[in-house]
């Protein structure tokens, strides 16, 4: 009984502010595994294909604009700490699906890059508290909508974009992004092509929204 007084009282010689500096250390750690889930559209200037098979058959195809959704899962490793801004460098993969109206686009990507966080209460509630950069290889299919369509090989290309991100929570964020894209594809058969393309590319720029996850 006269050691469960003696504790009580040296609790209440604590500082009220501990427990505050104790949930403010853990709310601003690092966390080395995130996930988004991302919608956005592409635009590509070149993802067209015309050509004449041997048989005679014209093919003509071109998309501008494709709708996409997709999800990266990563890592993330702080590798500098100074005053209210955090550097880390981050690495994850991500899959996606676009499509448009004439072609749908599968592709897999492996990201590297730097990712800039800053201190809760350090920037304006309207001003972004992460942004990153990052560039990857790219691998991706493309099929034509029309089945009379000749096949495409797989293709390889790279992804370079940068994020911005506004956090709503210790382990939830939204982010927008911006990319460059670039996958070419080549036809499976080239002997099928009498005069014209036998290859494309699903190149240009990508836009779009996410919502971020911290594990």
């Amino acid at each position: 009984m006269t050691l469960c007084f003696a504790l009580l009282l040296v609790a209440s010689d604590l500082p009220l502010s501990l427990g505050d500096e104790i949930l403010e250390s853990r709310t601003t750690d690092n966390d080395l595994m995130f996930a988004r889930l991302r919608g956005g559209l592409l635009f590509s200037r070149r993802l067209q294909f015309d050509a004449i098979t041997v048989s005679g058959a014209e093919l003509h195809s071109k998309q501008k604009i494709s709708g996409s959704a997709g999800m990266d899962l990563g890592l993330s490793f702080e590798i500098e700490n100074k005053n209210s801004t955090s550097l880390d460098f981050i690495l994850f993969a991500s899959i996606e699906g676009a499509f448009g109206s004439e072609f749908l686009i599968e592709d897999a990507n492996l990201c590297f890059g730097l990712r800039s966080r800053a201190e809760p209460g350090s920037v304006s509630p309207w001003a972004p508290q992460e942004f990153a950069i990052y560039f990857g290889p790219s691998y991706g299919l493309l099929q034509a909508r029309d089945s009379g369509f000749v096949d495409f090989k797989g293709g390889a290309g790279s992804r370079t974009g940068l994020s911005l991100a506004w956090k709503v929570g210790r382990a939830l964020g939204i982010g927008l992004t911006v990319e460059y894209r670039y996958l070419k594809f080549d036809v499976k058969d080239k002997s099928e092509i009498a005069s014209g393309d036998t290859s494309t590319t699903a190149g240009g720029v990508w836009a779009g929204v996410g919502v971020d996850f911290r594990f």
